[in-house]
């Protein structure tokens, strides 16, 4: 598989899970929305790692490298990071206890977040002049800002 072609992959799953996020929180599945939320800019953040042949294993070091190489230059802004970071520990907290819920405004916000992440990675890559093709991740599908050629 070419570069481009998993950059786009991770992209495409970004929006995926947003939509899914979407569609857990319409159904009440809110700590689940927590984890599309998280996996949405995880993905988005895998992209950008593939975009510039990073590797990394665990998703604590996807994340600070993420920091290291693009955050901390000034790259791209503390928010992705942020938001990231708020929602992998949410995720865990809902995944790994059971008296730890998410609520319908906690899931709601985690959407928010996250369509933002990710649309900011968007810009990021448009910004870069780094070009990747995505097919069927508009906004009626992911919430975020669709690609511009």
């Amino acid at each position: 598989m070419k570069k481009n072609d998993i950059v786009t992959s991770h992209i495409a799953k970004a929006f995926l899970d947003i939509k899914a996020a979407k569609i857990m929180h319409t159904h009440g599945l809110y700590s689940h929305s927590i984890a599309c939320c998280y996996y949405a800019v995880f993905h988005a953040i895998k992209a950008v790692h593939e975009a510039h042949d990073i590797s990394a294993e665990s998703h604590r070091q996807v994340l600070g490298q993420f920091n290291k190489q693009f955050v901390h230059p000034g790259k791209i802004g503390n928010f992705v990071s942020d938001t990231a970071y708020n929602l992998f520990d949410r995720r865990n907290t809902t995944e790994y206890d059971p008296r730890e819920l998410e609520g319908k405004e906690g899931a709601e916000h985690g959407i928010d977040i996250a369509k933002r992440a990710v649309s900011e990675i968007i810009d990021f890559f448009h910004a870069a002049d780094i070009s990747f093709e995505h097919q069927g991740c508009s906004d009626s599908e992911g919430g975020v800002a669709s690609e511009r050629k």
